[in-house]
């Protein structure tokens, strides 16, 4: 059965990413989008969750781009950000999001964590001390 309602596309991209299939997910995803564009900038996590799944880091920061061109300080995207940078081994501009958030949530002590795994990478001591 083909579904013929974003809605139902929807579902069908959750279904997919919970059992394992991100790819379907993404497939389903953006064929949502296709049939009700306004769904577009509210899908924008959920697809970078998917693109970095497959590993399609690019993509994925491209996507988070667009959502946070609407909501600059929106934390969620952000980190997702943050993450998609230190996948694509990109830990300086990784180092720059979560130095951001540590800003904007001066209380959340992951961002400095994180902050502080990707100024590690970044200079190489990481992989010398295993």
């Amino acid at each position: 059965l083909e579904p013929r309602s974003a809605r139902h596309l929807d579902n069908l991209s959750v279904n997919l990413a919970r059992s394992g299939d991100p790819a379907g997910a993404l497939v389903a995803l953006d064929r949502a989008v296709e049939l009700d564009p306004a769904r577009g900038p509210g899908s924008r996590l959920e697809r970078a969750d998917l693109l970095i799944k497959l590993e399609r880091f690019a993509e994925a920061i491209t996507t988070l781009g667009e959502r946070l061109a609407r909501a600059p300080d929106d934390p969620e995207a952000l980190e997702k950000l943050g993450y998609a940078h230190f996948r694509a081994d990109q830990f300086e501009a990784a180092v720059d999001v979560f130095t951001r958030l540590a800003a904007l949530q001066p209380g959340e002590g992951s961002h400095l964590v994180n902050r502080a795994y990707n100024l590690l990478k970044l200079d190489g001591r990481v992989d010398d001390a295993r």
